[in-house]
């Protein structure tokens, strides 16, 4: 899975970028809490919480890694999806910068060059041309919200959504990974993401309290499944950090449901952007709404 590569590649390009001390582990380096590679990369070295990097949310998310090819021709043009929640958006002008030069992927005998980068406009829901062929178009434009895509659920009319998982989605519930989720399940994971970006890279407060949750759970309760074609599939990726292959899996699939769908819309549209569940920036997690 392409995820796993590029995930590796914005690893490798921001410790190159910002460390001091390449040879030396984040964990005792007295510059993490100052660093552009922890905060984007390892934030749960800059937390005062008993976390692990697996259960820490990073504030990236990958897109669009669908493509299975595993060969590439000279000239290939790869495209990939990026997401940065909150402060972690002010490192896009430095890998846009970075990546318009050529540049070598460890010791794979082929070197990577940005053609384009676009922005998407919740808003207007068009995109605008950043970075074309080696020249900066136009810098980095106001942040998408949360608000503009709620008030964007308010033109969808309709009481049945079929949910498509594209990648693998790994999601957990109550601590033990749940290999065939129901909707509300779902829904919580949802919402988890959601408070955790939030709460670790925006304002530090839960976008749904206490009393919202249980609103939204009540409404999960009294809506009809018309179909659930999830499956489980494994996948394997190799890690340069432990030097190991690890095999990991997800479900993929179709999961539609009926009934009144109107407070659950904002939710469910900000998850297309953001995922769900665990290690969304491998790209897992990834669907998209299909309202029928």
């Amino acid at each position: 899975m392409k995820g796993s590569t590029w995930h590796g590649i914005l690893g490798s390009r921001m410790k190159q970028l910002f460390c001091l001390y390449p040879h030396t582990s984040c964990t005792g380096c007295s510059h993490r809490s100052a660093c552009g590679y922890v905060d984007f990369f390892e934030p749960h070295l800059q937390s005062s919480e008993e976390q692990t990097p697996s259960s820490f949310q990073k504030g990236f998310v990958l897109r669009d890694m669908t493509d299975m090819r595993k060969q590439f021709q000279p000239g290939d043009l790869l495209t990939v999806g990026l997401v940065f929640v909150g402060r972690i958006q002010k490192y896009l002008p430095l890998l846009v910068a970075d990546f318009s030069r050529p540049f070598r992927i460890g010791k794979v005998p082929f070197t990577i060059q940005l053609s384009e980068v676009r922005q998407l406009q919740f808003a207007k829901l068009s995109e605008l041309v950043l970075f074309r062929e080696g020249q900066l178009i136009l810098a980095p434009t106001s942040t998408n919200t949360v608000g503009q895509l709620w008030k964007l659920a308010e033109g969808v009319h309709s009481n049945s959504v079929q949910l498509n998982f594209l990648t693998p989605t790994r999601m957990k519930t109550a601590g033990r990974l749940n290999k065939a989720p129901n909707f509300e399940q779902i829904v919580q994971a949802l919402i988890r993401k959601l408070n955790a970006f939030a709460v670790h890279f925006g304002d530090g407060r839960d976008v749904i309290g206490a009393e919202h949750y249980q609103e939204l759970m009540k409404n999960c309760r009294s809506l009809h499944v018309v179909e659930n074609s999830l499956r489980w599939v494994d996948w394997k990726r190799y890690s340069r950090r432990s030097e190991e292959t690890m095999t990991l899996g997800g479900f993929i699939g179709t999961l539609t449901v009926s009934g009144n769908l109107k407070p659950l819309l904002p939710l469910l549209l900000l998850g297309e952007y953001l995922h769900v569940g665990k290690q969304a920036s491998f790209g897992l997690g990834q669907y998209r709404c299909q309202f029928v």
